[in-house]
């Protein structure tokens, strides 16, 4: 098996050779990437509500449950910083610890590695904050669950993934980045939808 291996890639020329380091780059890469999952909007979604940020005003962030098993005061302001900067620029921010530059009726629920039912509509209602059991046999994953409100209305959610061990993790870096501006883009997908609702993945992006 060997020797046929060995004179397999003896004939392979100079761009040929390219192609296979870059595949097995790739391959040797595959447990940093991460996917978005998918995006969910209410038709009262507005970009409009969201421009706010960029007048120096920041939105709250709630995580509920650990990327990585540390509290909510440690993983909170790492999360908040890779979302800095997404999608208005270098004036939009996020917080976990509000004051009076903080927009008081909108926030964000980052729900970590949790099995949230739905959308999670229910976290917008401040009742209560519901249960949710932890998330088990993840695979090296964390998985992330954003759950936009403005009052007690659910706006916009987005799921997904990303292989990572700490928040520095590359894929990490990327994933909570691009979930944000998903999670705040500038036109509503459920508009003119008769259900209300739109699943933003790869066939509507």
């Amino acid at each position: 098996m060997r020797r046929l291996t060995v004179g397999w890639a003896r004939r392979l020329t100079k761009p040929q050779w390219l192609i296979v380091a870059a595949l097995a780059l790739a391959a040797c890469s595959s447990s940093y990437t991460f996917n978005t999952g998918s995006s969910y909007f209410s038709y009262r979604y507005d970009f409009a509500d969201v421009l706010l940020l960029a007048t120096g005003k920041s939105i709250e962030v709630v995580p509920i449950g650990s990327a990585f098993g540390g509290s909510k005061d440690e993983e909170g302001p790492q999360l908040t910083a890779l979302m800095q900067r997404t999608p208005l620029g270098a004036r939009t921010r996020f917080t976990t610890t509000p004051d009076e530059d903080t927009v008081p009726n909108m926030r964000v629920y980052a729900l970590l590695n949790l099995n949230v039912v739905g959308l999670g509509r229910e976290y917008c209602r401040e009742e209560t904050t519901p249960e949710a059991p932890e998330r088990t046999d993840r695979g090296g994953r964390v998985y992330v669950h954003f759950v936009y409100c403005k009052d007690d209305r659910y706006m916009s959610a987005v799921v997904g993934s990303a292989a990572a061990d700490s928040f520095e993790t590359p894929a990490m870096v990327d994933f909570i980045r691009l979930a944000t501006v998903r999670l705040l883009p500038a036109n509503n997908p459920a508009r003119g939808n008769r259900d209300r609702r739109c699943r933003y993945g790869p066939s509507c992006a």
